[in-house]
């Protein structure tokens, strides 16, 4: 929360074309795109599926579940994406139908945005992305005739042994007349999936290969769940517990006298008196981060309310912090119980026991990052993946380029550390769309003083939107497809 708005839609003649054109032209792409179908990595707003799963003190068998969980609640459904389209053509008003749509609607208004483009370079964009699904590959599917003249390049070449290689990303390509007498540029889109693909997998000559007949791919999962899968529901629902709700959801009202914003987070930390644990841990915090310290001693001593405005984002991030550390304290508390429950029930069935270990043997030969923040299904994968990120690192230090960041809130330390040193580069802007506060606050807290990191959209106190963007609330791909890109209209280009 800085002083200062870098939204850029609250200037009244913002024009996104004139950002772009000309430009070297990348997006960054995350969970957000699919919202609404898939299931994503968090549980609640402080805690995830990857905090989770990288907490120490779980059995063996209880990792093997939670992966089992993992693939059920997030991966199994992408495998099911061929179904979902042919519903989708009964069903025009489903989530997955709209979604869809506006994957295909941001397809061939990129092709539209590429034709023309000049040909005094190759007419390229990159889309970068931490999702697994097939979404991008299916709309360009079907809008491919659309586009005679145009390139998915998905990093993978062969026919029907088709190896994944980051060096395919290099190649430009031209269409020369009967004549040899011009050339022209093909419009052409390489989407590199940072996180892997449920199409890939590392074959018997240590390749990855993408495989679209998705039920080569697909772990047989044939393991009667129900009980194992409610030992992990249950930890989503511990902040549910009546204390814990209300800790979980205090909120600090910035707006409010300095004297009640003080008693607030006393209050806060005196309601953790039973968990001195985590009172520890938080007084440890304060004591050791100067800035917060500094801050609420600056709120103890000035009355005026624009002493104490700076304070805001350390005081949010705190309080973050704070309900981070609760429930992770909570799910720690459960630890035991929980790997002995799911002991108990595996040792009663040595059948589930078997099926549960073929499971994970199984779901390794999907090339995909893992949720446990640094566990890769081989030592290939984790190769190509670093090879993905080196890609990713040298476009953003290229001249003259544009970042445009989507349903990607930053968590993934990796890819935001190379955002970070590629923004000493003053060439390059990086343009942010925030779903909402909560995401807005996250890339805030990395980003607040960087000049050339701003938003397209994001809700704020210091963002009043004014003219035709009023009624925008929320950072969507209807936001991304219809607004950004309503200089493009795919009807009247079709029909040239």
């Amino acid at each position: 929360m800085s002083d200062q708005c870098k939204c850029l839609f609250k200037e009244a003649f913002f024009n996104f074309e004139s950002y772009i054109r000309g430009k070297n032209i990348n997006f960054l792409i995350g969970a957000g795109a699919s919202a609404g179908v898939y299931n994503t990595l968090k549980i609640n707003d402080y805690f995830s599926f990857e905090d989770l799963i990288t907490l120490s003190g779980w059995d063996e068998l209880t990792k093997q579940v939670l992966y089992l969980f993992f693939y059920e609640k997030v991966i199994k459904p992408m495998f099911e994406i061929e179904t979902e389209i042919n519903k989708a053509t009964q069903d025009e008003e489903s989530d997955f139908a709209k979604v869809f749509q506006n994957y295909k609607d941001f397809i061939e208004k990129l092709y539209i945005f590429l034709q023309n483009e000049s040909n005094d370079r190759p007419r390229k964009i990159n889309i970068f992305t931490t999702n697994y699904d097939l979404f991008f590959e299916h709309a360009y599917d079907k809008v491919s005739s659309n586009f005679p003249l145009s390139i998915f390049n998905d990093g993978s070449k062969g026919i029907f042994n088709k190896v994944v290689d980051v060096n395919y990303f290099n190649f430009n390509t031209w269409q020369s007349g009967i004549t040899d007498k011009y050339e022209y540029s093909v419009p052409t889109i390489n989407l590199l999936k940072l996180h892997g693909s449920i199409s890939w997998v590392v074959d018997e000559n240590k390749e990855i290969k993408s495989v679209f007949n998705l039920d080569k791919n697909k772990p047989l999962v044939d393991i009667k769940k129900d009980n194992l899968s409610n030992k992990i529901e249950e930890i989503s629902n511990l902040s549910e517990k009546p204390k814990t709700n209300i800790l979980l959801n205090t909120q600090i009202n910035f707006s409010d006298s300095n004297e009640n914003i003080i008693k607030n987070i006393n209050d806060l930390i005196d309601d953790l008196s039973g968990e001195e644990q985590v009172k520890d841990v938080i007084t440890n915090y304060i004591e050791n981060n100067t800035s917060l310290d500094k801050c609420l001693k600056q709120i103890k001593t000035h009355r005026d309310k624009t002493e104490s405005n700076n304070c805001e984002k350390y005081i949010v991030k705190f309080l973050k912090y704070i309900k981070a550390k609760v429930f992770e304290f909570l799910v720690k508390q459960e630890q035991l119980k929980i790997n002995g429950e799911i002991k108990k029930e595996i040792d009663k069935n040595e059948e589930v026991k078997q099926k549960l270990k073929k499971f994970d043997e199984n779901y390794k030969n999907i090339s995909i990052v893992n949720p446990d923040k640094g566990k890769f299904s081989s030592t290939l994968f984790q190769q190509n993946y670093f090879e993905f990120l080196r890609f990713f690192n040298y476009e953003l230090e290229k001249p003259q380029t544009i970042l445009i960041v989507f349903g990607f809130s930053f968590q993934d330390e990796h890819i935001r550390n190379i955002v970070k040193r590629a923004l000493y580069n003053k060439e390059l802007l990086v343009l942010a769309i925030a779903y909402g506060q909560s995401d807005y606050e996250n890339m805030e807290e990395h980003f607040s003083h960087i000049d050339n990191f701003k938003y397209l959209l994001c809700s704020s106190k210091n963002c009043n939107y004014r003219g035709k963007y009023d009624n925008i609330e929320k950072g969507n791909f209807d936001f991304l497809v219809n607004n950004l890109f309503r200089f493009i209209d795919i009807k009247k280009s079709s029909e040239r």
